[in-house]
């Protein structure tokens, strides 16, 4: 299906310590938005949020977005930021544009329609002069499918007191807007991780040092960023390697940190539309 990449409405509410908001049109299939930018930093842009039907599918920051970008291969915004709903890089198209997102038209199963898609972003009251265009790369909708599958990006904050395990055993699983994880960032305010262990129903799923971790996917088809923890379900390009989350009644990541830390976790989870 041929893909075109078309202007947005204006943004409205662009200002320093505004939100400002872009209403995407109905009836297209979305794979991609580039946020074209000047006045302000990605660091001014303090979230960035997907919202469809008035329920945020997307939430990170410019900063954030932009590090996820560059780990799977995109060059640094640089006054261009790419915000994808399609996953990146994966060895089929059919596995890529799975998480496009599907407008206007109704599931047969359940009715559900998407009928608003929203861009909203967050600016830092430091902002100098923002101001930002929106573009969009689209293609026919799918009819008789309904939204599809809708790749539900969350973020949370946990703190770590000190060194050694420190476990977060609370983040959402067995959800309709979290069926399955794509891959996970970490990233510490201080000090290190040295070591993650992710277990699901007691039984561990991925278990790497910082050093192998990094070593796998910078020999593999990814590009590790400072700072940052990637645990990446899709590493080796295959989009059906999602780690299935329903069905079951625990889901957690030990950590080993080398000191204390808030460590921001950007999610990155397979689902459908959230009720």
């Amino acid at each position: 299906m041929a893909r075109i990449t078309k202007k947005m409405p204006t943004p409205t509410g662009v200002g320093a310590g505004e939100t400002a908001l872009c209403k995407l049109p109905i009836g297209n299939r979305y794979h991609k938005l580039y946020l074209i930018y000047s006045g302000v930093t990605l660091a001014q842009m303090n979230e960035i949020r997907i919202l469809a039907n008035a329920k945020t599918i997307h939430r990170y920051s410019g900063e954030e977005r932009d590090v996820i970008n560059q780990y799977r291969g995109l060059d640094a915004a640089a006054g261009i930021l790419e915000i994808p709903f399609d996953r990146l890089d994966l060895l089929t198209r059919k596995g890529m544009e799975e998480t496009a997102i599907n407008t206007g038209d109704a599931s047969p199963k359940n009715g559900q329609i998407i009928t608003a898609l929203n861009l909203e972003i967050d600016v830092d009251g430091a902002a100098a002069g923002p101001s930002f265009q929106v573009y969009a790369d689209i293609s026919d909708r799918l009819e008789g499918v309904g939204p599809g599958t809708i790749l539900h990006i969350k973020k949370h904050t946990r703190s770590a007191a000190g060194s050694g395990e420190f476990e977060v055993a609370d983040l959402p699983f067995n959800q309709r807007t979290a069926m399955g994880l794509n891959a996970v960032f970490v990233k510490p305010s201080a000090n290190d991780i040295t070591k993650i262990v992710v277990e699901r129903g007691l039984y561990k799923v991925f278990e790497r040092t910082k050093a192998l971790n990094e070593r796998i996917q910078a020999n593999g088809y990814r590009v590790p960023q400072a700072g940052w923890h990637a645990v990446d379900f899709t590493e080796n390009r295959f989009g059906g390697n999602t780690l299935n989350l329903v069905g079951y009644q625990d889901f957690r990541y030990l950590f080993e940190m080398s000191g204390a830390a808030n460590l921001t976790m950007v999610s990155e989870y397979m689902g459908q539309l959230g009720d």
